[in-house]
């Protein structure tokens, strides 16, 4: 064979190999630039992911809407994502957590099944961090007036975290404290919460981080006397 001919062919499969990298590498440079399109990816990719579904769901309800048809639009995305999580999963929490915050940031009416499933689920369900995580943001974000829940679902939410008897130490003390602050700043109930700011401070008294945030919580609900118990 003509070595011109060998030498020809090897230079066009070599400038062939490298034009294919250069697009491949331009397509994940573009994917990577392009949040919304690489979370697509991975929904095609793991459509029967929890996970997937949720990151998707929240990149849309995070997005300020340009105009009310956008709003509708983007709306309509997240709460298909967040409802095809709740779908996957029966042991989810935060699909549910994810409507249930999105209507209530938009001022829409919640269904009349997310509340008490969300409640079943959080009672029953291995409890993770991101729940009990999800359920000291609601508590925070309506104390601080921020968002448009009613005290009964709060409460309700934190009860059925209470009795989940998979919760460990460390989220116990979570619950109890986030609990105590509710009695006290809604409910207005000063001796229930300080009781549960003390079982709080009994789950684990070797934890002088947590013995902090008890003594602080105590000081908040007007109780210097028990806070001095716990220096």
């Amino acid at each position: 064979r003509n070595p011109h001919t060998i030498l020809s062919g090897g230079l066009g499969l070599l400038i062939f190999c490298l034009l294919m990298f250069a697009l491949l590498t331009l397509n994940r440079s573009l994917l990577c630039g392009d949040p919304v399109a690489l979370k697509m990816k991975e929904v095609e990719r793991h459509p029967g992911s929890v996970r997937a579904n949720i990151e998707i769901a929240e990149f849309y309800a995070a997005i300020p809407p340009s105009s009310n048809e956008n709003a509708n639009e983007l709306y309509a995305k997240a709460y298909a994502h967040f409802a095809n999580a709740v779908r996957i999963s029966p042991i989810d929490t935060l699909g549910l957590f994810g409507l249930v915050k999105m209507n209530l940031r938009n001022s829409l009416p919640l269904e009349n099944s997310w509340i008490p499933e969300l409640a079943r689920r959080i009672s029953t369900a291995p409890f993770s961090p991101a729940t009990g995580n999800s359920i000291q943001y609601s508590t925070n974000c309506y104390m601080a007036q921020q968002c448009n829940a009613t005290p009964e679902i709060i409460e309700s939410l934190i009860k059925a975290a209470l009795e989940n008897t998979s919760v460990n130490t460390q989220q116990r003390i979570q619950l109890f404290l986030v609990w105590s602050a509710f009695l006290y700043d809604v409910k207005h109930q000063a001796e229930e919460a300080e009781k549960y700011a003390i079982l709080a401070s009994n789950v684990d008294p070797s934890n002088l981080g947590f013995q902090l945030n008890i003594i602080t919580l105590m000081i908040n609900i007007r109780k210097p006397n028990s806070a001095l118990l716990l220096i």
